[in-house]
């Protein structure tokens, strides 16, 4: 399979949907094992997919895609701001356990549209 754009946004979007998939069904067993593979796997994967796109400069025309990525180089400074202040840093983690989940449905909501949401006429 060649590294092209459609290759990887069709294998991003099952990678992401089987980890979600996955980690809802350890959520059964161990559900704290499960918040940490949700965050570390899945945020991590989408973090290496949005960096693939970056160096790519695959679909930056998108303004959902941009709005994802400004928004992460945000919540980057607001969180290396947060590092000279233990108590910022807590209530910025503690607002990233709510907001992550979200960032996380609203990516792969990007890729699946980038694929299949609009037909090129």
């Amino acid at each position: 399979m060649p590294f092209n754009q459609t290759s990887f946004k069709k294998a991003d979007i099952i990678i992401q949907s089987a980890a979600l998939v996955i980690i809802g069904a350890i959520w059964f067993f161990d559900s704290d094992f499960a918040m940490m593979a949700f965050f570390l796997g899945i945020g991590g994967w989408q973090l290496l997919s949005m960096s693939i796109h970056l160096i790519q400069r695959w679909n930056q025309h998108n303004l959902g895609r941009r709005i994802y990525q400004y928004t992460l180089l945000s919540i980057l400074g607001i969180f290396l701001i947060s590092l000279i202040s233990a108590t910022i840093m807590i209530w910025v983690l503690y607002l990233l356990l709510f907001v992550t989940p979200l960032l996380a449905f609203y990516y792969l909501v990007i890729c699946y549209l980038e694929i299949w949401g609009r037909k090129r006429i």
